[in-house]
C-alpha cells in the first residue's frame, strides 16, 4: 500500500524512506554475506532452492534490492537461515550527534585544512 503519490511526497518524507530502506537492505545483505562467509555451503543456489526460485532470480534479488517487499525480506531471512535478533526504531534525539554528520561535509574543500 502506498500512502501518497510520489508527486505529493515531501523531501523530508522521501529522505526518510531512502534512509529506512538503506538501513534495512544493508542489514539484510550484510547478514547474508556473513552467513556465506561463515558457511560457504549456504550458497545462493541453496537459498534459491529453499525458496523455489531460479539461481538467476536469487542473484537478481540479492544484487538489485530496490524493490524488496517485507515478504521478500522475510523470504531471504528464511532462505539463509537468519533471524532478527534486535529491531529498534528510536526517536531522532536518541541518536548520538555523530550520526548526523553529512558525508559531503567530510569532503576536503579548497582552502580548508582536513
Amino acid at each position: 500500500m502506498t500512502l501518497t503519490s510520489r508527486s505529493a511526497m515531501t523531501a523530508p518524507r522521501a529522505a526518510a524512506r531512502i534512509r529506512a530502506r538503506a538501513e534495512i537492505v544493508g542489514a539484510v545483505t550484510r547478514a547474508i554475506r556473513a552467513r556465506q562467509h561463515r558457511n560457504p555451503e549456504v550458497s545462493q543456489a541453496r537459498a534459491a532452492e529453499r525458496l523455489g526460485i531460479s539461481r538467476q532470480r536469487m542473484n537478481a534479488l540479492i544484487n538489485h534490492p530496490g524493490n524488496w517487499t517485507l515478504d521478500t525480506i522475510a523470504d531471504l531471512i528464511h532462505a539463509y537461515d537468519l533471524q532478527i535478533a534486535e529491531f529498534r526504531i528510536v526517536l531522532d534525539e536518541e541518536l548520538p550527534a555523530e550520526n548526523y554528520v553529512h558525508p559531503l561535509s567530510q569532503v576536503a574543500r579548497p582552502g580548508r585544512k582536513s
